[in-house]
């Protein structure tokens, strides 16, 4: 009987064993699929635990190097990117909730990229840790960025004018006032942008709806 017993737990170990081993390759597979940059910390200590493929690849390092580093190594440095702004949103994802942010990061060979990064809490292997999702959003921000110096230089073209000029929006209110306008009727920008242009404009009232029909068809009014 002893024999027996001693026998039927083998059997069952060994059954532990394999699922164990079956859930370690599904989770490894899962966590490798995924083109999101993943990491898991500490919950306590901030520490890093495992990364996926993703990670390591953006980064530049192996798996065993990452998890012998703190998470500085991966961060600019700069204020407000440092090892010790890395633990405070780490802090907080364990005691508040969950966290999104722009984080500078910084590859192994010192490259730096925008990331938008997600920590929550979240039940790893049985234990709680705090999950660290990472995406690269530097064509995000470079279109950002395009787009801005668009804005600077419409704006520069349009108050260079030598005319005076004014957008308005569909009921007639100003949204757009040049320093020419501004010149011309003492009425600065400020308090031009949001009035009707009738109001603004004295004399103006006659052609409000010559305005409201360029608006309309979108055609020139002569």
């Amino acid at each position: 009987q002893a024999v027996a017993n001693l026998l039927a737990d083998a059997i069952a170990r060994k059954h532990v064993e394999e699922e164990l081993a079956a859930s370690e390759t599904n989770y490894r597979e899962v966590f490798n699929a995924v083109n999101d940059m993943i990491a898991v910390h500490d919950k306590e200590t901030g520490c890093i635990l495992d990364a996926n493929s993703t990670f390591c690849n953006t980064f530049g390092y192996t798996p065993d190097e990452v998890r012998q580093l703190v998470v500085g190594e991966f961060s600019a440095g700069s204020p407000s990117y440092t090892q010790a702004d890395a633990l405070r949103w780490l802090s907080r994802a364990a005691t508040e909730g969950p966290q999104l942010f722009e984080w500078l990061c910084k590859k192994k060979n010192g490259d730096l990229f925008w990331a938008d990064v997600n920590l929550k809490r979240a039940i790893v292997r049985g234990e709680e840790r705090v999950l660290a999702v990472v995406r690269d959003i530097a064509a995000r921000k470079r279109a950002q960025k395009e787009v801005l110096y668009l804005r600077i230089l419409l704006s520069n073209v349009f108050n260079s004018m030598p005319s005076l000029l004014a957008v308005v929006d569909a009921d007639g209110r100003i949204i757009q006032w040049n320093q020419k306008a501004e010149e011309v009727t003492g009425v600065a920008a400020g308090e031009a942008i949001g009035e009707s242009l009738d109001a603004v404009l004295s004399g103006f009232d006659g052609e409000m709806e010559r305005v409201r029909e360029a608006i309309r068809s979108r055609r020139t009014q002569s």
